[in-house]
This record gives C-alpha cells, structure tokens and sequence, in this order.
C-alpha cells in the first residue's frame, strides 16, 4: 500500500505536467491570437485592398432546410439579418413532438434539405415541400416561441 507522501508526489507530479503542457502549449500558440479589432479612425485611415467580391448572400433560416438568398443584409454579430425583416440565419428549427421537444436535423431526416423556405415582404415565412401544401408561419408567431403543425 502506497504511503500518504506518495500519494501527494505523484498528485503534485501530476499537476506541475498539466501546468508545464499549459504553459508550452499557449507559448506556440501565442501567434495564433485574435486579430486586433481596429477603431473607426483606425479603419478610416486604413488602405483597404480588394481580395473578392461577394456575388452571394445565402442564409439557412430553418437549421437544415434549403437556404435562402439574400440580396442585401445587415451583418450582425450573430450572423447575417435580412434587411426588411428579423430572420436571421438558423433563426429557426423544427423539432419532434416529444415532451422534450429534440431537434430534428438533416443528419437524422435528411429529406429536410429538400424544404424551401422564403420570406414574405410581411416579413412571414413560408416553408415549401413537394408535394405537400405550404405553411406559412406569420411574423406575430414567429415571436411567440414554438409552433404546432402537422399534416
């Protein structure tokens, strides 16, 4: 049986690997920090060099269904805004009818990429499937938490 000091060393041992492997690992990876976020005057005095043109904007209101393309958007933290409206990118998903409310995805169903969503200038959303009619989620519901509907 091993003895109380023992037992300490070999906890202490432990612990000053863990430390050292800290210590190491933010030491190569010091370069790899955040870019630094500059100031309004910083950005107005920057040279700016054109690296791409965005063609597209494409956002997947419905996590797992079709996307939607946008053809202007607000950039917010979060991720891209449609500019007349509040959906956002997975602003929305669809879950099963179990207590818990699990989320279903296109891992699990994956006849759901086939699920078109567009948005209304009212700012509703319609979720479109072949062969079956259209529902329509109306912006007041959008704002009141889960929706029911089966067809």
């Amino acid at each position: 049986m091993l003895s109380n000091s023992t037992n300490i060393k070999g906890c202490l041992a432990v612990s000053a690997a863990i430390v050292g492997g800290y210590i190491v690992w933010k030491l190569i990876n010091r370069s790899k920090e955040s870019p630094k976020i500059l100031s309004i005057e910083e950005l107005e005095k920057a040279k700016w060099k054109s690296v791409g043109k965005v063609k597209k904007i494409w956002v997947y209101p419905v996590k797992s269904c079709a996307p939607i393309e946008l053809y202007a958007a607000l950039a917010l933290q979060p991720g891209f805004q449609e500019l007349t409206t509040n959906i956002r990118d997975r602003s929305f998903m669809v879950v099963n009818d179990s207590p818990s409310l699990s989320m279903l995805t296109a891992r699990v169903c994956p006849q759901m990429v086939l699920i078109k969503p567009s948005i209304e200038g009212s700012g509703d959303l319609t979720l479109s499937y072949p062969d079956l009619d259209p529902i329509t989620i109306t912006e007041a519901q959008q704002k009141g938490g889960v929706i029911k509907h089966s067809q």
